[in-house]
Formats: C-alpha cells, structure tokens, sequence
C-alpha cells in the first residue's frame, strides 16, 4: 500500500510526538523513583537524634547506678562496722519512697531474715543528728511493744555521711497491698501493683480496720501527734494480724504520697490528716483499688454495693456531717466496736518513755502556720544525753524574737517632710551662731582649776666635766634644752573698724532666728571675716 506524498511527514511529526511524551513519561517515573529513594535515606538517616535521646536517658540510668553503688558501699560499711549483721543481697525498689535503698540482711545469732533501710538525712530536721539522739531514738523505737506495731531492731545515723539506718524483720507474709493485690512482697513497686485488686471480705476489713486504729491511737497516746505515713504498703500482716510500720516517718518528716492533696483538705490538722489516710486504706480494703480523690463521690460509694460498707466510708469521711470523726469515735462506731482482739486483753497502753525521747518527740511536734508563728508545744525541759544543743530557753527565747521582729516590720516609718527638714537644720545653724562669740578669733586658752596641777619638776643644769678625767675620743654632745611652752601670739595694733559688742550679736541673732521661723523673707548680709587679718 502507497501512502500519498503529504502523509509522510503528518506520520513522522506523530511519531516524534509519541515519543517525546515516552521519553517525559520515562523520566517521570525516574525522578519519581529517585526522590523516593532520597526520602527513605532521609528518614533512616537521622540516627545521631535518636543516638542523643537514648544517651540522655543512659546518663539518667548511669546517675541511678552510681547512687545505687554507694548506697550499696554505704550499707556494707555499716555491716561490717556494726558486727551484729551480714549482708544477704540487694533488693529492688519493693517501695515507692524517693532515695530510699532495700537490702536483705540476716542476723549472726537470731533466726529470719531482716530488711535494712537506708534512708538520706532530711533536710529540716528539728533535733541534733548525732551520735546521742540516734541511740535515744533507737531505744524509743524498742520500746514501743504493741501487737499491732511493727517492731524496730535497729536504728542508727551515720553522722559523717547523713545516712540513716533502719533495720526490721522481713515480712513473709507482706504488707496488705500485697494481700489486696496479690502480688510478691520482693517485686518491683513499680510492677507489682499494676494488676486489679482484690476486695476483702467484710469481716476482714473490720478486723484489720480496727487493728490499725488501736496502732494509731496507741501511737498518739505515747507522744506521736501524727503519723504523717499511713497507707496499705505500710502495713504489715502477720500471722492473720495487722501491724503498722513506719512510724519513724513522723520524727523524720516524710510525708504520704498525697501529702500535697490531703494538706489542703486537712489545713493543718493531724487528727484530720491521719484520718483520712485512714479513710484511703479502708477504701481500697473494699473496693481493692486506690481512691484517686481526697474524698469518695456518689458514684465511688454506690459501687460498694453494701449498705454495711457504704455508711462506715461515709462517717469516716465525714459526708453527711461534714465534720470527719475522731479515732475514739471511729472506734466505738458499731461497725468496729464488735471485733474481739484477744492480744489487747494483756496489754498495757502505756510506755515508759525518758525524758529525752520525750523532748525529741516534742520538737518535732511543733509544727508552723501559713503565717510563720509555731503552734505547737513547746519543749519541757532541757535534756542532758545527747541534745545539749536543743534547749527550752533558746527556743522561747527564738519565738520571743521572731514575734517581736514581725510587730517591729509592721510599724510604718515616719516620713519627714524635706522642707520641715531643711529648715529644722538652718534654724540649727542661726541658734549655734547666737550661743558662739562674736569674734571668730580663738579664745586664750584657760587653765583647769577643777584639779590640781602636777607640780613641775626643777630643772638641774648638767655639772661641767671633771678635768682631771680622761677625755674620750668620742664627745658626747650636750643634752638638749628644756621645751620651752610656746607663747600665744599677739596681735598686732591695727586700726580697723569697730566691731558691735557680742550681747548686741546675739540679740539680732535671736531676731534673725525668729524671722527664719516665721517665714519671712531674710535680707542680704555682708560676712565680715577677719581670719586672716592684715599686718
């Protein structure tokens, strides 16, 4: 088949058509593909960013580490110092306190095992840390026999590196977060408890309920105002019993870890504040999880599906009266007044503490407003073992100041008037020119005849030398002439002006004075100096 002459080029015009749009449609897809690939080298690329977070965060682990060892380098320090006790091993963070290390340490002549806690000084301690008042709070600690207190082996300072040291036996059994939760007592706090609880039983929420009053009440009853810590992980169960631990917290000033919600609520009270820590354990007995709230809601109490359960959360947060009850009225309240404890039937309330206990106990019981002033009491008296520094008189002596500072900063400052000020000054100035003489010329100078004069000794001339004497090579000069008093000057006799006498001064003087005071306008005066006079 012939094509006619004028499609030839109609055909070769479409080929180059078709594929000029080839050509562009294939470079396309190459820069396409290109781009593509530079995109996913971007994305992998930038690996020195993600290099940096991760080195920030090992920085934080390596700072945890060191603080670890010399936690570690600390405990067996005291170990081997003490003798009484051997290192086992290092636990893991079994609790939710900041800077606070767990180890399992055994005892050479007693059975079971032991936890050490190593604990940093606080900042604001209200007692000597020393030697003295760690032992005095050690055998505070021991005496405190209760069969629902945990019980204190040990508690020691190390003054030189404000470490504190505490050792208790190890509870088997765990604390009743661990019951609720049903989790290892030697896991990780931070783990351990991320499961759902489990709710207890109504009589045994009476039961513990009512041990953990008795512990408090006893507490308060030999000195401690406020525990400050109360809270299921520190609560130990022991052979089906409660006992409650962490009571050091109080001398300590460690507080819960809703201190800051609870504070506000309580304002400062500590039968408010213990209570409703207390509120917070029964709530999580029964329902078996944590109240996120200061107080339970509507819908927090309807989910106990229990009158019973309902009505004891509502007296111990106080809803209905709006007033939260005391321990003694929780207590007698009929939802715990019929539990029998058999081990309070041998039971004497009431310690022996010393004196100097006493007073470490009542430092730290003073407690300060929002406006500054202590509100507590005050110490007793001055104890003689250990807290030679801690003394009655100097604290009366620093409320006295800090009361005394406060109503001297609340008086206002007079303020002067300048113009008051500069003319208080010129009419000053005038009354000191009136009392002075008139001539400006020192006055001769007056004997004292107040007291009698020293009586001058006569000068004996110097005897002349004997001739017969030899005469040295070295001559000695002549002693010096007696000091001759020096004469007043005289003035000489030159005729000048005469000068008013100074009774007529002081009369113009006086009435310059009193027309500065009045106010009115002082005329141009002429200074007549004569300091200097002319010879």
């Amino acid at each position: 088949m012939k094509f006619p002459p004028i499609w030839i080029p109609i055909i070769a015009a479409g080929g180059v058509i078709v594929g000029g749009f080839l050509l562009a449609f294939i470079t396309y897809l190459v820069i396409i593909w290109k781009r593509r690939k530079d995109r996913i080298a971007f994305v992998d690329a930038p690996e020195e960013t993600v290099r940096f977070a991760d080195k920030l965060h090992q920085d934080q682990i390596q700072q945890q580490t060191s603080k670890k060892d010399a936690a570690l380098l600390n405990a067996q320090f005291y170990l081997r110092s003490n003798g009484a006790y051997t290192f086992v091993k290092e636990l893991v963070e079994i609790g939710s306190d900041f800077d606070t290390y767990w180890y399992e340490v055994k005892h050479k002549r007693r059975n079971g095992s032991y936890i050490l806690t190593l604990l940093n000084k606080p900042k604001h301690l209200k007692f000597p840390f020393t030697t003295n008042t760690a032992g005095t709070l050690d055998d505070l600690f021991s005496s405190l026999n209760h069969p629902y207190i945990w019980p204190t082996t040990r508690f020691d300072f190390m003054v030189k590196y404000d470490k504190i040291i505490l050792i208790q036996p190890f509870a088997t059994q765990g604390s009743l977060k661990d019951i609720i939760y049903q989790s290892d007592p030697r896991s990780s706090w931070g783990t351990k408890y991320c499961q759902k609880g489990k709710k207890l039983a109504t009589a045994l929420v009476k039961r513990y309920g009512r041990q953990i009053l008795e512990a408090i009440i006893f507490l308060r009853d030999n000195g401690f105002t406020v525990h400050n810590n109360i809270h299921s992980g520190n609560v130990m169960i022991e052979k089906g019993n409660c006992r409650l631990a962490a009571y050091q917290d109080f001398l300590l000033r460690r507080k819960a870890r809703i201190h800051s919600v609870i504070s506000k609520y309580a304002k400062n009270k500590t039968d408010v504040y213990d209570m409703l820590l207390f509120g917070h354990i029964l709530y999580e007995m029964i329902l078996g999880y944590e109240l996120e709230s200061v107080v339970p809601s509507t819908e927090d109490l309807q989910k106990c599906k229990d009158e019973e359960r309902s009505n004891i959360l509502e007296f111990t947060f106080g809803l209905h009266s709006g007033n939260i009850p005391s321990f003694q009225k929780l207590v007698a309240h009929t939802f715990f007044a019929d539990v029998h404890l058999e081990e309070l039937q041998q039971f004497s309330t009431k310690v022996d503490i010393k004196e100097d206990a006493r007073m470490i106990i009542n430092l730290a019981s003073r407690r300060r407003s929002s406006k500054g002033r202590a509100q507590a009491a005050l110490p007793t008296s001055a104890s003689n073992l250990g807290l030679s520094s801690v003394n009655e008189d100097e604290t009366v002596s620093s409320l006295t100041s800090e009361v005394e500072t406060s109503s001297i900063r609340s008086q206002p400052e007079p303020v002067m008037d300048p113009k008051v000020d500069l003319m208080a000054s010129i009419a000053a100035r005038v009354k000191l020119m009136a009392t002075s003489p008139a001539s400006p010329m020192a006055s001769p100078v007056v004997p004292n005849t107040s007291q009698p004069s020293r009586p001058i000794a006569p000068i004996t001339p110097t005897p002349p030398p004997n001739p017969s004497a030899p005469v040295s090579k070295a001559v000695t000069p002549p002693p010096p002439p007696p000091a001759l008093i020096p004469k007043a000057p005289t003035m000489p006799n030159v005729k000048h002006q005469s000068t008013p006498v100074a009774k007529s001064a002081g009369k113009g003087k006086l009435a310059l004075l009193k027309d500065i005071r009045k106010g009115s306008k002082l005329k141009k005066t002429i200074t007549n100096d004569r300091s200097a006079p002319k010879i």
